[in-house]
């Protein structure tokens, strides 16, 4: 076996440190942070030709040039500013190692960072057949204890927790992440159970949720803070622009996406200064930031459509037929086969997103990704006939997790109700389950009137001869044995005489944003067991046997 210290040629890696435009650090600083990334900068550097030469230096090992050689001349090219001629040999030689220094510490920064966006962008585009994502530290001495902690930790690849730690996430990271398949995941899973508890790869959701929206880490009895820089700085309320991070994803927003991240203020104070102030090439910064981002939006894959399929034939094919208990593997095994690759993205049918967080659960991007997550469900036929919605999320002080409203197309997310429900769900989970749930109720509301035949011929089906049970004012339900009374709501304004069962769809297929809890439920719930049976009717639609 050959094994290699030489860089990989990468074209792509090449030209994103290439394309990145010299900023002198005064200039960086006052970047908005999903900016900083885009650009290059060496702190006690001035001069913006030694800048742009050390740019060009670092592009080149990417193409294949000799690390060491590499190393060696951006040392003398920064030995240009920072050298003494007139010193002591002993000072210069300290300049010298100082130089050498930096120069290596920017070789490994600029250059594995630039491997990692591209890493990064081909993971997105597998998704679908590498849904996990694992966090694999370096293995040596020189590994900080909080990045080897995560050492072998698997998420979700969508989990907000990548947003802050894709490495390089501190300077000198040098962690990877790798792709793991659904079979990957629940062979972990199944290896826990003999693991101890501080090696377990798969958090229990009570620690996940913890880590998510606290930062800290529990590994056995060891609890350890792995917020990122940002975070701590949040923290103390202090700037997180002034910390290290990167996010690849910002890479490749476009400025109009990250401008609804702020409010006016803080944004046309960013703008009137970026308008003025002008890079190394004679461009503004703003002029910069309205050409093309470094990665670009990969062009669309042009895939044959899904066929439909009964679903009958679907769960034949994942031999799950018989029986209707399912196990949280045969959940997960169901959410898999329902992916489509050439489901739409939530650019396609989200208009905006008000009221978010910056960070985490409830932070744009995450939403986002929840919003992708159920898309991928629905048959591109289905969903490109649906209208496009907004997404707002609001803090209320009632019960309300979330609705859809069919007349102001807007999907509300409330977060205040879900701090109070994460007591007994967690937070994310929480917010994927009533994101589930509301979808649902756009594809029931817009989409095949076939659809909406289905769900109410099952609800006559399962409550005939039932009367209404009305535990309050407006509160309408046919008991029948759902696994929960939600299903048999009625409102007020829609025909007692003909229910159209909106909440049986909502309900069942809610149970597919957490597999775990969907077989627990099936297993222990009350009435667990007509689950499965009324879900092979409502996945009618998503199988597309009814379109």
């Amino acid at each position: 076996m050959t094994f290699t210290t030489s860089p990989i040629p990468n074209d792509e890696a090449a030209a994103m440190i290439a394309d990145k435009p010299v900023f002198k650090k005064a200039a960086y600083d006052k970047l908005l942070p999903e900016l900083k990334g885009r650009a290059f900068t060496m702190a006690g550097i001035e001069d913006a030709d030694i800048l742009s030469n050390v740019r060009g230096m670092l592009a080149e090992v990417p193409k294949g040039a000799d690390w060491k050689e590499t190393r060696t001349k951006i040392a003398e090219e920064l030995l240009k500013e920072w050298g003494d001629p007139n010193a002591d040999e002993e000072t210069q030689q300290k300049i010298y190692g100082r130089a050498m220094k930096r120069a290596e510490f920017n070789l490994r920064f600029h250059t594995f960072q630039s491997y990692q966006a591209g890493r990064w962008q081909t993971m997105q585009n597998q998704k679908d057949v590498f849904p996990y994502w694992q966090y694999v530290a370096f293995g040596d001495n020189r590994v900080r204890p909080t990045h080897e902690a995560l050492d072998g930790l698997i998420l979700s690849a969508d989990d907000p927790f990548w947003h802050d730690h894709y490495p390089p996430w501190e300077w000198g990271c040098r962690c990877l992440v790798r792709a793991l398949s659904e079979d990957d995941y629940l062979e972990e899973l199944e290896r826990d159970q003999d693991r101890d508890p501080a090696d377990r790869k798969i958090l229990p959701d009570v620690l996940r949720d913890r880590m998510r929206d606290t930062g800290q880490l529990q590994r056995g009895t060891q609890t350890l803070d792995v917020r990122s820089p940002k975070q701590k700085l949040e923290a103390k309320g202090e700037d997180p622009g002034k910390a290290f991070g990167w996010n690849p994803a910002d890479l490749r927003i476009p400025i109009e996406d990250i401008k609804g991240r702020y409010d006016a203020k803080t944004f046309t104070t960013f703008e009137n200064w970026a308008r003025a102030e002008k890079i190394d090439d004679g461009r503004t910064v703003w002029a910069w930031l309205n050409g093309d981002p470094i990665l670009p939006p990969s062009a669309p894959a042009k895939l044959p459509p899904v066929p439909p399929v009964s679903v009958d034939k679907f769960l034949e094919d994942l031999k799950l037929d018989q029986p209707d208990a399912w196990t949280e593997a045969d959940w997960r095994k169901v959410r898999s086969g329902l992916k489509k690759p050439d489901g739409l993205k939530a650019k396609d049918v989200i208009t905006g997103v008000r009221g978010a967080d910056k960070t985490g659960t409830f932070s744009e991007s995450h939403i986002r990704d929840v919003v992708e997550e159920f898309l991928a469900f629905v048959p591109r036929s289905v969903a490109t006939s649906l209208p496009k919605f907004q997404v707002k999320v609001v803090r209320q002080s009632n019960s309300m997790l979330g609705a859809y409203s069919e007349q102001t197309r807007e999907l509300i997310l409330n977060k205040k109700a879900m701090e109070t429900y994460k007591l007994k769900t967690g937070l994310s989970k929480a917010m994927a389950e009533t994101t589930y749930h509301e979808l649902t109720h756009w594809v029931h509301d817009h989409g095949p009137k076939s659809f909406g035949d289905e769900m109410r011929d099952l609800f006559a089906e399962r409550t005939k001869g039932e009367s209404f049970f009305r535990p309050g004012p407006g509160q309408n339900y046919k008991q029948d044995r759902w696994y929960t009374l939600y299903a048999g709501r009625v409102y007020d304004f829609e025909n007692k005489q003909t229910p159209p069962g909106s909440e049986v769809a909502t309900t069942h297929m809610q149970l597919f944003s957490d597999p775990a809890e969907a077989a627990a439920k099936v297993a222990y719930a009350q009435n667990g067991d007509t689950i499965v049976p009324n879900l092979k009717r409502v996945l009618k639609i998503f199988t597309g046997e009814i379109q």
